[in-house]
């Protein structure tokens, strides 16, 4: 059984909540962690902005992202980057200004809308991997395009996805070993990247908990565990200890940001338990969310 790790993007939105999430991969090697990577907070939503901006804007904006994962790259890694890296990162944003060229002559297409999304996780993952190289962790990198599937109506294709988990996956999860994909985003049925909606890294997470029978699932973000309100904006929200799956299906289909819906739905099937907790304070409170709360 493994461990599988989950770092939203604001748990990697800087070379210190990239190192922070470093150290914590590090500490839990003896576990044979999975881990997850989301784009870096506010990454998604400048690319959502693409299709609907002028040429100009979607100029300035791709130039903006570059500067955002450039800057992390420095602070990480001081200059000259590490070897590779400038390579690596490159590739990513010529295939970015390639879907660019796409959408600029097709006009608005979903299907390169969508693509256009993936980007954010790409990016961020050859940083966090490169960072965790540098620091000589035994890894792999897993491309998550190959082993999350949808059919044709968008929704997880279950039986391709358990079977790409069985057999490129889990040969390569090991205690010492870090094992890396990006979250949220997927392959279609006609092999085109594309997502699996907001909050889809909890998704990809859970998917990956439950097809290798993972001891748990930890999802690391910038607050520590469950609160009734968002406790960034409503100083009076309250913090969850301990709930159950309903408790936590409850609160996100009445809208509270808690998990992704299909994430909690996944692993209640499976009875893994998730742990909310916080980068910032590993030590500190976290929510664990599991089939029956305890008895006090």
């Amino acid at each position: 059984m493994s461990l599988v790790m989950k770092f939203g993007g604001s748990s990697v939105a800087t070379a210190r909540d990239m190192e922070r999430a470093a150290t914590l991969v590090e500490s839990s090697l003896d576990q044979a962690p999975v881990v997850i990577i989301s784009a870096i907070a506010g990454v998604t939503n400048s690319l959502s902005e693409l299709p609907f901006q002028s040429d100009a804007m979607r100029t300035e904006n791709r130039t903006h992202l570059e500067a955002i994962h450039m800057n992390v790259a420095e602070d990480l890694f001081g200059k000259p980057l590490p070897p590779g890296l400038d390579d690596a990162m490159a590739s990513v944003f010529d295939s970015l200004d390639s879907d660019m060229a796409l959408l600029r002559a097709t006009g608005f297409d979903e299907s390169v809308a969508e693509t256009l999304l993936t980007y954010g996780e790409q990016l961020a993952l050859t940083l966090f991997a490169t960072y965790l190289f540098q620091r000589h962790c035994d890894l792999r990198r897993v491309d998550a395009r190959q082993v999350i599937r949808l059919n044709a109506l968008g929704a997880v294709d279950t039986e391709p996805t358990r079977t790409a988990v069985t057999t490129q996956v889990r040969p390569v999860v090991r205690p010492g070993r870090a094992v890396l994909l990006e979250g949220f985003i997927a392959s279609d049925v006609t092999g085109r990247p594309c997502t699996l909606g907001r909050d889809g890294s909890d998704y990809t997470a859970a998917l990956l908990a439950r097809f290798l029978d993972a001891e748990k699932l930890e999802i690391w973000t910038d607050v520590p565990g469950v609160f009734t309100h968002d406790p960034r904006s409503e100083p009076e929200a309250q913090w969850i200890p301990e709930m159950t799956f309903e408790d936590a299906l409850d609160l996100a289909e009445r809208g509270a940001s808690v998990l992704h819906a299909r994430a909690i739905e996944e692993l209640r099937e499976a009875g893994i338990p998730i742990r909310v907790r916080s980068c910032r304070d590993p030590a500190g409170d976290s929510t664990l969310i599991h089939l029956r709360r305890h008895s006090s």
